[in-house]
C-alpha cells in the first residue's frame, strides 16, 4: 500500500518522474536482508511485529539508498519529503525506521546546500514532534548539526533570506525539543541563546517575522531558560521600551515577560521589569494596546510574585 503510493507520488503534487522510476527500480531489484527476514531492521521486536509493514519497508529502504547517493543530490529534497510522508502515515509503526532515517537526515544536513538545510531542519522538527521523548538518543547528533548550520548561517556568507529562513526553522526545531525534552534543551541553549537574543535588536521590517518567532520561542522554552534569565529579561525589556519599533513587536515583548513569569521565578530581576512597564503606562505616546499589555503583564507579575511584588504597589 505505502510503497505503491510512494512510487506514484513520491513528493506530492504529481511527483517527479526520475525519482519515481528510481524508487520503483530499487524496490523491485534490491534485496534487503532485514526485509527478506520478515521484519524492518535488525532482530524483530514488539514494534516490528505489531506494526510491520513490508511495503513501507521496501519504500523506505529504496528512498534511503537514494538519499545516501551523492549522484542523486538534486533529488534529495524530494526524497526526504517522501520519507516524511511515509513516516507520518505509519504513526506508531514508524519507530523501527527511526535509526536509519535519523542517520540519513543528519548526514545529508551536514553536506547539503544552505537552502536544502532549511528544509531538513523542518523535517527534523516534524520527526521530533512525531517521536516525542523517544528522540532522546538522537539529540546529541541533532544539536551538533544545528550548531554547525547555525554557525554557517551567521558567518555572513549566506543571503539574508536563507539566514532568516534557517533561523525560523531552527527555532521551530528547538521548540519541539523543548516540548518533549526540556532538560536536554537547557544544556544546549547556552551556546545559541546570545545569538537568538541578538535578533531582538533587529528593527528592519524584513526581520520582523524572526523577531516575533523569537518572542514566541522564548515563551515555549520557558523552564529551560532558568539559568539564562539575566540575559533574557533585559533583552525583552529593552525591546518593550524601544520607541519607533513596530507595535506588534513591543506588545509581544511585554506579553512574553508576563507569560514567562507564570513559568519561572525571578524576584531578583523584578524591579527591572516593573519600572519599565510603569513607564510605558505613563508615556504619552503609548497606544491603548501597549498600555493594556503592560497592565495585563503587571497583573501576572503580581499573581506570580505575591508579597515580593507588593513593594511596587504604592
Amino acid at each position: 500500500r505505502l510503497a505503491s503510493g510512494a512510487k506514484s507520488d513520491p513528493v506530492g503534487g504529481g511527483g517527479d518522474g526520475q525519482a519515481s522510476a528510481l524508487l520503483e527500480g530499487e524496490a523491485k531489484n534490491q534485496t534487503w536482508p532485514w526485509i527478506s527476514s520478515g521484519y524492518h531492521y535488525g532482530p524483530p521486536g514488539p514494534e516490528a511485529t505489531e506494526h510491520g509493514d513490508i511495503f513501507a519497508a521496501h519504500a523506505v529502504a529504496a528512498l534511503l539508498k537514494m538519499l545516501n547517493d551523492s549522484s542523486l543530490v538534486s533529488l534529495h529534497a524530494q526524497v526526504a519529503l517522501a520519507l516524511m510522508k511515509i513516516f507520518k502515515s505509519l504513526d506508531e509503526g514508524c519507530m523501527p525506521f527511526l535509526p536509519q532515517i535519523m542517520a540519513a537526515f543528519i548526514q545529508v544536513a551536514k553536506t547539503s546546500e544552505a537552502s536544502e538545510r532549511v528544509v531538513l531542519l523542518r523535517h527534523l522538527a516534524e520527526l521530533v514532534k512525531i517521536t516525542g521523548a523517544r528522540i532522546a538518543n538522537y539529540l546529541h547528533s541533532i544539536f551538533e548539526v544545528v550548531g554547525t548550520i547555525w554557525k554557517e548561517a551567521n558567518n555572513g556568507r549566506v543571503g539574508d533570506d536563507i539566514r532568516r529562513n534557517t533561523t525560523l526553522a531552527m527555532l521551530s526545531l528547538l521548540e519541539e525539543i523543548s516540548c518533549c525534552r526540556p532538560d536536554a534543551l537547557k544544556a544546549y541553549l547556552g551556546g545559541v541563546l546570545p545569538s537568538i537574543l541578538g535578533f531582538l535588536q533587529q528593527t528592519q521590517a524584513e526581520q520582523r517575522s524572526v523577531v516575533l518567532q523569537v518572542l514566541r520561542s522564548l515563551v515555549v522554552f520557558g523552564p529551560s531558560l532558568g539559568d539564562f534569565l539575566h540575559l533574557v529579561i533585559p533583552a525583552l525589556v529593552s525591546r518593550c521600551e524601544q520607541e519607533g519599533s513596530a507595535l506588534v513587536v513591543r506588545v509581544g515583548a511585554v506579553r512574553a515577560l508576563g507569560q514567562l513569569s507564570t513559568q519561572l521565578q525571578f524576584p531578583h530581576l523584578l524591579s527591572r521589569v516593573v519600572h519599565p512597564l510603569l513607564r510605558l503606562l505613563d508615556a504619552p505616546n503609548s497606544t491603548s494596546e501597549l498600555r493594556q499589555a503592560a497592565i495585563d503583564t503587571l497583573s501576572q507579575l503580581r499573581r506570580a510574585f505575591g508579597e515580593e511584588f507588593s513593594i511596587f504597589e504604592p
